[in-house]
């Protein structure tokens, strides 16, 4: 089950950073390829990162990932608990 929450929330984050893109009106063609490429990864780091506890409930998986989730942003510096 882990792996399939990984699987889903990978490619719906990258679909869903895509449209957020587009929706700001960030490509290639107009902003460059290094800010369209930086502002991508940064989206669908985002992305992921909310995605990942919304695909896991579904799944029955939210306590696992929530534990991933306060693990990854303490060590960002961020305490939940």
């Amino acid at each position: 089950m882990v792996n399939l929450v990984f699987a889903v929330t990978g490619t719906l984050s990258v679909l869903c950073s895509g449209h957020l893109l587009l929706y700001f009106g960030i490509d290639s063609a107009t902003m460059g390829n290094i800010f369209y490429w930086l502002s991508r990864i940064f989206t669908l780091f985002l992305c992921y990162q909310c995605l990942l506890i919304v695909v896991a409930v579904p799944f029955g998986q939210f306590r696992y990932f929530w534990y991933l989730q306060k693990k990854m942003l303490k060590r960002l510096g961020l305490n939940l608990d």
